[in-house]
């Protein structure tokens, strides 16, 4: 499949496909109308391998973009191996993080339960059971959601309409037809320009065309066979390409009748091309089946050389097999990244297999990505500079990192699985697969092996268990390290002591232990002074002000982030003074010292935007525009606050929403939108009931200071009915409205701008959607059903136009989105 797109659009993760589509209009059309049939809420396509399912499913997605409010979302299930994988990846792909509280597909349900969305599921044959389940259990749960499978077989659940890709159109070979006619043929068509790709002044003459015509005929107008064949025409006549494909053809079906036809054409196409090839090009083709979801040229390199394939000819050899089609090539951040189709690779496994050369690629492939991982893992573990790149590059091969780990499971090779798990924990930890990084952990540390290296053993499950408690599964990671805990003071591995040390006082914090907190932190404090670790006795003193901070001891709380500032600054490293600064500008903000709370936490800003330290800026924005509102600076106030906002969103961090949320509610409040601050911090204080995280004294004592006055100007019972609006916002609906306050600046003008464009761009693009159904006559209740949001989140979008634009009445706002032409739905 081509390469993601590397920027996730708000509607879409579609990947990018270069090459045309031929002959596909039509059965495009029927698709998309199947699609949003009353009874198409599950659409399969059905076929062999090689006849067009991904690239028709890919086509059919992107042209419905606009039809699906809530977008539009890829799942590639071609690399998984584990069933129990295929819900995660889902949760993935549509922005839902691990829970410890719930499994994961319950969560997928619980985010699209009142969504509009396209979830396509690509290459389920391998995974046909799992996926019926998963797509049954969505389709139960979600009614606005729409499934569309590729799978050679149907997923054989109820209300599956399977529609089985049909070959590329044919001409009757024994029909007197024109060229142009001829060339009409999507099966013909689909050779000639896949044949101009390779050989630039290939032309179809009146002499070719009927063995072009008799070519596409044979192939039985099978996409991916027509480009295989195509690819030969820079070294063959179309002639020859007949004559060897006939031939071919006639071997296989001699063999075994049995196959269907359409599996013949695909069997011997890629046959016929690998007959074709040298012998270094089959040994390379062959080992490249190694690989899972692509490949680099340094790996090809480092896997596959040797035995036959000189490692200075892994290029050309590739470069051939490219021009072959055998195997595709996508530039990805500047550089070249390879891959197989999966009938391809699996045709490649085949040969890899019967070659008796699997295992030992196997091996060597995961001894380079333990190298890589090892490599890879000290940049990002550093949080240096480079922990973005070096992320990135860990999630381009997380498929193949993931067969490395299966392999060391297979063969028990416990210790080289549990230095590839500790060497990039750090990806399963910053992008949300708690759950995952567990299992690998926790299964290598069961295998008998395991027990030689015990050291080995205890710091891997102590990473286990740091990746539970930034899950919230506290339970599970005090189990975890109710075991390892002794064995890690044995072995005396001082970094990972301290690390677990760390891991226990903050759970304690989170929990409202503040004795079990003092406790564990204190002891990691001395161990890492003991030892010189600098970064780590940073870390330390920054929660144990934090400690101090909760427990409104400001004097200990101040020494103890100062302490710690100055210990990260004299290490030298940048992630733990952008952390430090936050903690001590936090604590600056708190004791009223606004000028240096300003100055740190900017500083703060700074260092996290240099080395893209996401979750500290999010809360270091927070902590900023904060104090911005206590300035009355309210316009950098909503700047401040919407970009923490869309970086806890992005990140997951649903307990960092409900802290924004908390500040955008006290902006409300200053800037005299009381019902909307009330709301706002009843769905904050919802979301933490949600999550399991308190609100903390001095946090409380915040709110208190903006929310309290408003019972003046609204009243009790006023009060009452928002706080009820606010716990019944879904998190998302609250994240849109707090979105939609810091959008714009919020001034309540006496007359009509003189500047239509300057009013339009006042308006959020929802607060739009809502104005136009205005203009529709629709009442509140149909707007809710159009934009799939609540009546209640539909009035407060009209108050907040009422607003911004100076307006009195809903018809001002109908004759004024009339006027405009706004746009009734967004269509992305």
């Amino acid at each position: 499949m081509p390469r993601l797109a590397q920027v996730r659009d708000r509607h879409h993760n579609l990947p990018l496909d270069s090459t045309q589509l031929v002959g596909r209009d039509e059965d495009i059309a029927k698709l998309c109308n199947l699609v949003l049939e009353d009874d198409g809420r599950l659409v399969t396509l059905t076929g062999v391998g090689g006849c067009g399912k991904t690239r028709l499913a890919l086509r059919v997605a992107s042209s419905m973009v606009g039809s699906f409010k809530d977008g539009v979302w890829w799942v590639s299930l071609a690399p998984l191996v584990d069933p129990q994988l295929v819900s995660h990846t889902v949760a993935s792909v549509v922005g839902v993080r691990d829970r410890p509280d719930r499994a994961a597909l319950d969560a997928v349900i619980a985010h699209l339960a009142r969504r509009q969305v396209l979830l396509v599921l690509d290459n389920c044959e391998h995974l046909v059971k799992m996926c019926g389940e998963v797509a049954y259990t969505l389709l139960q749960g979600c009614p606005g959601l729409r499934l569309l499978a590729t799978s050679r077989e149907p997923l054989h659940i109820s209300g599956e309409r399977a529609w089985r890709v049909p070959s590329l159109a044919l001409p009757d070979p024994a029909a007197h037809l024109s060229l142009e006619q001829l060339v009409s043929y999507p099966a013909v068509e689909l050779f000639v320009k896949r044949a101009v790709a390779v050989q630039s002044d290939f032309v179809v003459s009146p002499a070719n065309a009927p063995v072009v015509a008799a070519l596409s005929a044979l192939l039985e107008g099978m996409p991916l066979a027509i480009e295989l064949a195509a690819a030969w025409v820079r070294a063959l006549g179309v002639e020859q390409i007949l004559e060897r494909l006939d031939n071919e053809f006639g071997l296989l079906v001699d063999g075994s009748r049995s196959a269907p036809s359409r599996q013949q054409t695909m069997r011997a196409t890629l046959d016929w091309s690998y007959g074709l090839l040298e012998e270094p090009e089959r040994l390379l083709f062959q080992r490249l089946a190694v690989f899972v979801g692509g490949w680099s040229l340094e790996a090809a390199e480092a896997i596959c050389s040797g035995s036959g394939v000189a490692l200075e000819e892994v290029l050309s050899l590739l470069t051939r097999l490219v021009d072959a089609c055998l195997v595709q090539v996508e530039e990805h951040d500047r550089r070249a990244r390879y891959r197989l189709l999966e009938p391809v690779r699996q045709y490649a496994h085949e040969y890899s297999t019967t070659s008796h050369e699997l295992d030992a690629m196997r091996r060597q492939h995961t001894d380079f990505f333990l190298s890589f991982a090892q490599r890879w893992g000290t940049d990002a573990n550093l949080g240096g500079p480079y922990r973005q790149a070096a992320l990135a590059a860990l999630g381009s091969e997380q498929d193949n990192l993931r067969a490395a780990l299966r392999w060391c499971l297979e063969h028990g090779e416990a210790e080289k699985g549990l230095s590839l798990g500790r060497a990039h924990w750090i990806f399963w930890a910053m992008r949300g697969l708690f759950t995952e990084g567990q299992a690998w952990l926790t299964q290598l540390a069961a295998l008998p092996g395991a027990a030689s290296a015990p050291a080995l053993r205890a710091a891997a499950l102590s990473i286990a268990a740091g990746l539970a408690r930034r899950q919230g599964s506290y339970p599970t990671a005090l189990k975890i390290y109710d075991e390892v805990l002794p064995l890690l003071r044995e072995a005396h591995d001082l970094l990972v002591l301290e690390s677990a040390l760390l891991d226990l006082g903050v759970i304690a914090l989170q929990r409202g232990d503040g004795q079990g907190a003092q406790a564990h932190l204190e002891e990691s404090l001395g161990s890492a002074r003991v030892a010189g670790h600098r970064v780590t006795e940073a870390l330390v003193l920054h929660f144990l002000a934090r400690l101090a901070l909760r427990q409104e001891a400001y004097t200990t709380a101040r020494a103890r982030a100062e302490e710690s500032l100055g210990v990260a600054r004299a290490a030298g490293d940048i992630g733990a003074q952008s952390i430090s600064l936050n903690g001590l500008g936090s604590v600056m903000l708190n004791l009223g010292d606004l000028t240096t709370a300003r100055r740190l936490l900017e500083e703060g800003v700074v260092l996290a935007r240099q080395i893209g330290e996401r979750f500290v800026l999010a809360e270091t924005l927070q902590y900023l525009g904060q104090l911005a509102t206590a300035e009355e600076r309210y316009a950098d106030a909503r700047s401040l606050l919407r970009e923490s906002l869309l970086l806890n969103q992005d990140l997951g961090t649903w307990w960092g929403v409900a802290q924004s949320l908390d500040c955008v509610a006290a902006l409300a409040a200053a800037e005299a939108q009381a019902r909307r601050a009330v709301q706002l911090a009843a769905a904050a204080a919802s979301l933490r009931e949600a999550i399991g995280v308190p609100l903390y004294p001095h946090k409380r004592a915040m709110l208190a200071r903006w929310l309290v006055p408003l019972s003046d100007s609204l009243g009790n019972d006023t009060i009452r009915v928002a706080w009820d609006d606010g716990r019944d916002m879904r998190k998302e609906q609250a994240l849109e409205l707090a979105l939609a306050l810091t959008d714009a600046p919020h001034e309540r003008p006496h007359r009509r701008l003189d500047s239509s464009g300057y009013q339009r761009i006042l308006l959020t693009r929802r607060e739009q959607e809502v104005a136009a159904s205005l203009a529709d006559g629709l009442s509140n209740r149909q707007i809710a059903r159009r934009l799939v949001i609540t009546e209640r989140t539909v009035k407060a979008h009209v108050e907040h136009i009422l607003d911004k634009l100076g307006l009195a009445s809903r018809t001002q706002i109908a004759l004024w989105a009339a006027e405009h032409d706004l746009p009734a739905r967004d269509t992305g």
